[in-house]
């Protein structure tokens, strides 16, 4: 049997791990996490792993948002 592994203050980009959770769907662990925005999200432990999750979402509209800025300005010229 796989030993547990304690994810508690590890931090995974702008997530760092508060508290398990508990089995999410097909029993993968999930564990609460605090972004460095101060959201608490609730992420799958392969998702963590993987470097699929590494925020609560403020990474993605930050990009969004300078991908925007700059289109914006390159049309302006």
């Amino acid at each position: 049997m796989i030993k547990p592994v304690d994810l508690t203050g590890r931090r995974f980009g702008r997530l760092t791990v508060i508290r398990k959770d508990g089995p999410g769907n097909c029993w993968q662990q999930r564990w609460l996490c605090r972004c460095d925005c101060g959201r608490e999200v609730l992420v799958y432990r392969s998702n963590l792993a993987s470097g699929h999750t590494r925020s609560c979402g403020c990474l993605r509209k930050e990009r969004m948002s300078t991908i925007h800025k700059s289109q914006n300005d390159e049309n302006t010229i």
